[in-house]
């Protein structure tokens, strides 16, 4: 798939074939990078002006069949990666993000909910 950003506000249009099928994305608050989710389960980190990726991390439920995610969120910090897969189990992952765009686990967290897991938000405070 081929996927084309456009910022308004730093004016930059990029374009890159990718290697996997984008479900969810998300900015990073400070505009350098860009969070990808994926069909098979897995949250990438790319770079916001090349599309390059810096840095992978696959969720509690990646792999299984059904298990895409869903929604993906950096916190307003930017120092975390939140993202929730389908799949009826509904975990949330959660990634710490280096300066790097390298992701590490931090923890994975099961949301309790029998249904898809929609949409994921953050408290102002992180």
């Amino acid at each position: 798939m081929t996927v084309r950003i456009w910022s308004a506000d730093k004016m930059i249009s990029v374009s890159e074939k990718l290697p996997f099928d984008p479900t969810a994305l998300d900015w990073s608050p400070d505009g350098l990078f860009i969070a990808v989710g994926d069909r098979n389960g897995t949250a990438s980190i790319l770079d916001a002006t090349t599309l390059q990726v810096l840095g992978k991390h696959d969720a509690k439920l990646a792999g299984k069949k059904a298990a895409w995610v869903e929604d993906i969120k950096f916190s307003p910090d930017g120092k975390l990666l939140a993202f929730g897969t389908h799949g009826g189990l509904s975990f949330v992952d959660l990634a710490s993000v280096g300066s790097d765009g390298s992701l590490k686990k931090y923890a994975s967290v099961n949301a309790t909910i029998s249904s898809a897991l929609t949409h994921l938000d953050w408290t102002l405070d992180s």
